[in-house]
């Protein structure tokens, strides 16, 4: 017996899996600095969380450097994730 799962490539690392989720419609994300996993989650949640009304996204923290961590994770949220937000819900505190 064949195990097809097992024999097949992997994913991208850098692809993100459609799995629409009907349920969530508001979050908040905190400390956003920008980092590639952040991204990729917040892409994730704008692209299946379908009944999405409202997602706010504060990048200040209380990490070490947090005016630098605010200023990356402003400047990525900017330009990776509002051309993302085609339904216009995606705030930046």
């Amino acid at each position: 017996m064949l195990c097809q799962s097992c024999c097949e490539e992997p994913p991208d690392r850098d692809e993100i899996a459609d799995h629409p989720h009907h349920n969530l419609k508001q979050t908040c994300i905190t400390r956003f600095n920008g980092n590639g996993g952040q991204v990729a989650l917040v892409k994730y949640i704008l692209r299946n969380a379908v009944q999405l009304e409202r997602m706010a996204m504060d990048p200040k923290g209380k990490i070490v450097g947090p005016l630098m961590g605010e200023y990356h994770g402003r400047m990525s949220a900017e330009s990776e994730l509002v051309p993302e937000d085609r339904n216009g819900v995606l705030t930046i505190l």
